[in-house]
């Protein structure tokens, strides 16, 4: 999957990106504080406006089982994910994944 950095991006180039790849599935995972969450409300609106699939459940699982705020503690488990960690049957399905911090 492909992980992408939306404040190095912006949004404008990140629909542009989603338009040209025909991406119709996306993961969104922000910080879990209020800005955060913030954020990742304002993007999931948008990715929906814009016929984008969001897979909520995958950022509701991650909130709800691991102990930590900022999304850059995941990077220790990344590793878990793609290496047929429970979680991998949310990555088959998926042309892209979109992380947003």
């Amino acid at each position: 999957g492909r992980v992408m950095m939306l404040n190095t991006i912006g949004y404008g180039k990140l629909l542009d990106y989603l338009e040209e790849k025909r991406i119709n599935k996306a993961i969104i995972l922000t910080d879990f504080d209020s800005e955060g969450e913030l954020e990742a409300f304002k993007l999931n609106k948008l990715l929906k406006r814009t016929g984008i699939t969001v897979l909520e459940s995958l950022r509701i699982n991650l909130k709800k089982s691991l102990f930590i705020s900022k999304i850059e503690e995941l990077s220790d488990l990344v590793e878990l994910l793609y290496d047929g960690a429970p979680l991998n049957i949310y990555l088959d399905d998926l042309k892209e994944i979109y992380l947003e911090s």
